[in-house]
């Protein structure tokens, strides 16, 4: 194709062209070459920002764009700029181009290339190709919206008889309506208007804006009394097709909300009688034509089937009302019932799964599913014994084939344990659900018994750890009554140390006697104003021939200024001896235990701190978690051969509690022990 050719194949509007180069003279060049072909350059620019704001601003037919630009933009980035903000061709104009920046260039999809120096037949030919390419594009693009938007249409017509067909109920085929006529028509509002044949009048059955604005009138309009109206509804083909204000406000019709500036209104009709009308408004003129008409009419035809069928159906539902009422009483009853069932079932501590004739869970409460971390789908149909762990799934399975075959309700033995509770023992029941001799399904119960085998275990413990405790004393004291028999010469060591003995067995008895008083709440405070900093003196005073005939250094370091508390004067005695004492009994020779009390402050009150430090052996840091538990004695207790019973701090830490107070430890294996107490001041 020859360059005259392009030429006349071009809009006779002089095609107006934006120039970017950063060398004047071809700049300059360009606009004499350009304008002497007819074409209008909008501005020619160096730089690649000035050339991203010229295009935007002025919209130019096509760009001519240099690659190389001096600045921090060159021709492709601004390009790139360009084409992301507006469908606007590039043409690039370079010296010579490198393999890289051909491929950049070739990312912005440009309409052509123009090499320097060039002739001025290429660089039109060029410009015409780009522009041609663009129109076509845009034409194409065009007939595509067109061919789309008849496709929408299509398929909207198709969906709305669709989901017309699939309803019965008037409400739901008066929101379908509106939902297709939004996609059919580009419309600021629309209504639809029904028919009642028995008062001769129209109503206001649906309508919708965007942006929300004010209704037409609502309630009932007489037909006859709107000539204009009695025509729509006389006539079922009748359009009216109003593009105009003065036209709109010339219908006069209380269907028309004030801020219409254009509208249609049509009837839609089943065999020959008219249901209603259709209307659909604008908030400015000439926005609908005939077109918009046709699809409405097309739409029209399935609204009074529609709306047709929905009220046969109403009526058929209306004879039926007064049997669904029964019904409905009676499911709401029933339901009722069901409710209180599961809110039953969902609150009680216990799990409970029902299951079906072959034991495969049909349903469960919500204790249970809470507990496993699984919904209710992710139970149904499964074997409950997957809830258990290994070992007692077999045992599940067993009662559960068990109360299927006899009928009979079954009982595990023996407690069984959650696969991701481990920790928690449940007793299992099983009740088969029996109706016409046959199993139709049983209801699978697990109750919480941990509390009770915890009971058992610390009995167990507790028994044994006494046991322990009690024969060493009872078996020397029978040894040395033996001795006594024996060997009269020796009595006062064999009295001596059945006195040491005894006094030891009177010790672990007292100890208990304690504790057991603390777990049955039976220890009543004597509380008074006591001055803390005396007593532990007067308690570490008491210590000093033991420390020193022990070659240990104890030092009391007392308060700034005196510091009191409410408390029991006799627990906390009790409590700070057993710290002390361990901590005179567990320091070798040469150690140092210290005693000291401060003020500190906590939660916003004042409180005080105690803390007893030695340099002995220390906890190991996996026994520390356990040196408060009864009967429980470390390493290093074991170790230094001194008698215990492991009460000790057992009962200094009850004594602490019930002062509201907390006590702490801090070890290191090899350098020392140190216990915190803190107490409040204020009143128990």
């Amino acid at each position: 194709m020859t360059p005259s050719s392009f030429q006349r194949s071009r809009d006779t509007a002089q095609p107006s062209i934006l120039v970017v180069e950063d060398e004047t003279i071809i700049g300059l060049d360009l606009r004499e070459r350009l304008t002497d072909y007819g074409y209008y350059v909008t501005q020619v620019v160096a730089a690649g920002a000035e050339a991203v704001e010229a295009a935007l601003v002025n919209r130019p037919r096509l760009v001519l764009m240099d690659i190389r630009l001096r600045g921090p933009m060159d021709g492709i980035t601004a390009a790139e700029r360009i084409r992301e903000a507006a469908d606007i061709p590039i043409v690039f104009l370079t010296a010579y181009v490198d393999e890289d920046t051909l491929l950049r260039a070739h990312d912005v999809s440009p309409y052509g290339y123009v090499l320097k120096p060039f002739k001025s037949e290429q660089l039109q030919v060029a410009i015409d190709i780009a522009l041609e390419r663009h129109r076509a594009e845009q034409e194409l693009q065009a007939a595509l919206s067109r061919e789309a938007e008849a496709r929408r249409f299509a398929e909207a017509l198709q969906q709305t008889a669709a989901r017309l067909a699939r309803t019965l109920k008037l409400d739901e085929v008066l929101d379908q309506l509106m939902a297709s006529i939004s996609l059919i028509v580009d419309a600021t509002g629309s209504a639809i208007y029904l028919v009642d044949e028995e008062h001769k009048a129209v109503h206001l059955a649906r309508f919708h804006s965007t942006p929300e604005l004010p209704s037409p009138e609502g309630g009932s309009h007489l037909i006859a009394a709107y000539p204009i109206l009695q025509a729509v509804c006389a006539e079922r083909d009748y359009t009216l097709l109003a593009t105009s204000l003065p036209d709109v406000q010339a219908l006069a019709l209380p269907l028309v909300p004030a801020w219409s500036q254009s509208l249609i209104g049509l009837p839609f009709a089943y065999n020959g009688r008219v249901m209603g009308l259709i209307l659909v408004y604008a908030d400015e003129e000439h926005r609908f034509d005939g077109q918009d008409a046709s699809r409405l009419a097309a739409l029209g035809s399935q609204a009074a089937t529609g709306i047709h069928n929905a009220r046969l159906f109403e009526n058929a539902e209306h004879r039926n009302d007064e049997l669904m009422s029964h019904v409905l009483d009676r499911t709401a009853e029933l339901e009722r019932l069901k409710d209180r069932i599961e809110t039953i079932l969902d609150n009680t501590p216990d799990l409970i799964l029902l299951l079906d004739a072959d034991g495969r869970v049909v349903a469960s409460n919500r204790t249970l599913r809470d507990l496993v971390e699984v919904s209710s789908n992710g139970l149904y149909g499964t074997d409950p014994t997957w809830l258990l762990v290994p070992t007692d799934r077999q045992r599940l399975s067993q009662a559960i084939q068990l109360a299927i075959r006899t009928q009979s309700p079954q009982r595990l033995s023996k407690a069984v344990r959650l696969a991701n509770y481990d920790t928690i023992d449940l007793d299992v029941q099983i009740a088969p659900l029996v109706q016409d001799e046959s199993v139709t399904g049983l209801v699978c119960s697990f109750h919480d018994v941990t509390p009770l085998t915890e009971v058992d275990r610390l009995k167990d413990e507790l028994i044994a750890n006494v046991s322990h405790e009690l024969r060493t004393p009872i078996a020397n004291i029978k040894l040395y009554h033996d001795l006594l028999t024996l060997n009269q010469d020796k009595w006062p060591t064999y009295l001596e140390t059945l006195k040491r003995e005894t006094s030891r067995l009177e010790y672990i008895v007292e100890e208990l006697l304690i504790l057991s008083q603390f777990d049955q709440e039976d220890v009543e405070l004597m509380v008074e104003r006591i001055d803390i900093g005396r007593l532990l003196e007067a308690l570490v005073s008491d210590r000093d021939a033991a420390a020193a005939e022990a070659h240990l250094d104890l030092v009391y370091s007392p308060p700034d200024e005196p510091l009191t508390l409410v408390g029991d004067r006799n627990l906390l005695s009790q409590a700070f001896s057993v710290l002390v004492t361990n901590a005179l009994n567990y320091t070798p020779e040469g150690g140092h235990v210290t005693v000291s009390v401060e003020s500190v402050g906590r939660g916003g009150e004042t409180w005080v701190q105690i803390s007893v430090a030695d340099t002995g052996p220390g906890i190991q840091s996996d026994e520390i978690e356990r040196i408060f538990e009864r009967f429980y004695r470390g390493t290093a207790g074991r170790a230094s051969g001194r008698p215990g019973t492991g009460l000790g701090l057992a009962i200094a830490q009850e004594c602490i509690n019930r002062h509201r107070g907390t006590i702490t430890v801090r070890s290191e294996p090899g350098v020392g022990t140190a216990f915190m107490v803190f107490l409040p001041t204020t009143t128990l």
